[in-house]
């Protein structure tokens, strides 16, 4: 918690939730932040379905142009190389007025301090380097922008199981991973480009993926993004009809 303070005091992005303070009282650690008025895209997954694709593409789009601007930070000794480690529908937000916020920088890694050796993540958004706890650079943030893409359109995570099962069984390429579950071909149907994009991003070494989350959204851009304005409608966003429980 008090990592998360230490960086969000240097992100300030108006795609990134803004912690204010942090400190302890009565025993307890507590974090200040923005009051988002809103539901995680996670959370909007689990109660509308698949997304559309021009939703899916502006949630990831947006999300890709905040954790950029963590990638870029600046503190008083230079560039802070933030990298966010755990981008996940459930950490990206979506407010009533359809703007995509991404939040938890709690176990982000810098390269004013060292992780090396650290396991950190969510199984099914994880890359090979962070299940070795190897070290990582702003290509983690990429996958993870990549599978929530994916996680998005499909309405499920990525992969039938987590990729720590994938490449235990001997599977080191996520991207085969999604032609053997049968995904590559859904992702196929509902558009090649975006297959194309996603099978980049996924790539097992760093080295295939976007080098960065500007040129994972300048791919992104290219597929039918609806406009920011149109999110705000989240009985639209999937493949349900309705968007229960949500209010207006």
């Amino acid at each position: 918690m008090l990592r998360e303070a230490r960086i969000g005091r240097w992100l300030s992005h108006p795609g990134i939730v803004k912690v204010r303070a942090a400190g302890h009282h009565a025993g307890q650690t507590y974090l200040l932040m923005d009051l988002v008025d809103g539901l995680s895209v996670g959370q909007l997954r689990t109660r509308v379905g698949a997304f559309e694709l021009p939703a899916a593409a502006r949630i990831v789009y947006d999300a890709a142009a905040a954790v950029g601007a963590a990638h870029r930070a600046r503190g008083p000794a230079g560039e802070l190389r933030i990298v966010h480690r755990d981008i996940k529908p459930g950490n990206i937000l979506l407010d009533r007025c359809g703007r995509v916020r991404v939040t938890d920088f709690g176990i982000a890694g810098s390269a004013h301090w060292d992780d090396a050796g650290s396991f950190s993540g969510t199984p099914g958004y994880m890359t090979l380097e962070a299940i070795r706890a190897e070290s990582e650079d702003a290509r983690v943030d990429v996958f993870g922008l990549g599978a929530t893409l994916v996680a998005l359109v499909l309405g499920r995570a990525p992969w039938p199981r987590s990729p720590l099962w994938t490449y235990t069984e001997g599977c080191l390429d996520p991207r085969e991973a999604l032609r053997r579950s049968g995904a590559a071909a859904t992702l196929r149907r509902i558009s090649p480009r975006l297959l194309a994009i996603a099978e980049r991003a996924l790539a097992a070494d760093p080295a295939d993926r976007h080098p960065s989350a500007e040129s994972f959204a300048s791919e992104v851009a290219d597929l039918p993004m609806h406009s920011r304005r149109a999110l705000s409608r989240w009985d639209a966003l999937g493949s349900r009809t309705a968007c229960a429980g949500l209010g207006s």
